[in-house]
């Protein structure tokens, strides 16, 4: 399931507004590949060529959630481990196209 229809137990608990009107991916993204823990549905990456920005969802969270809280609730929720309480931790250079990395954009 999508993360904007299905975000997950603690995310959900932790938004207290979703904005949709006007919003866009702040990036160009295509379909790359199946993804294995989604019955092989398409997964949308970002690209640095070709692509498109297409129609995207903000999660507004609680104002005492961490951004570090909100990385380790989205790698959980993208990696099949919600309420695990398992921490993200950001593998610089891995080449492992299908492991999720989370990333904080600004603008």
């Amino acid at each position: 399931m999508a993360l904007i229809d299905y975000p997950g137990d603690e995310i959900k608990s932790a938004t207290v507004q979703t904005i949709t009107a006007g919003v866009m991916t702040p990036f160009a993204v295509e379909f790359a590949r199946s993804s294995l823990s989604r019955d092989h549905a398409p997964t949308l990456i970002p690209v640095e060529v070709g692509g498109a920005a297409v129609p995207a969802t903000i999660f507004v969270l609680r104002e005492e959630v961490s951004e570090k809280l909100a990385s380790d609730m989205l790698w959980r929720r993208e990696t099949g481990r919600v309420h695990s309480g398992r921490a993200y931790s950001p593998q610089p250079g891995l080449g492992n196209r299908d492991a999720v990395q989370v990333e904080r954009l600004e603008n």
